[in-house]
């Protein structure tokens, strides 16, 4: 029964990536344990998107932080 409860996460996860390169992200904000966004849905309004993620460590934050730089 919880494997069934993530069995959304691959849709959502794709469909993130095209709202990413399709420049509907808006506003994104990366911080520890938690990543804020706006999104620019088919609404007139925008959205936010609020994901609670366990905190990273210190190195492997850095490693992420390197090779996003320039690239969000």
């Amino acid at each position: 029964d919880n494997m069934e409860s993530y069995s959304d996460y691959e849709n959502r996860i794709g469909r993130g990536r095209s709202y990413v390169r399709n420049g509907a992200v808006l506003d994104l904000k990366i911080e520890k344990g938690v990543v804020n966004a706006l999104v620019q849905g088919s609404r007139t309004k925008p959205y936010e998107v609020t994901i609670e993620i366990d905190p990273l460590g210190d190195k492997v934050w850095s490693k992420i932080k390197k090779e996003c730089e320039g690239k969000i």
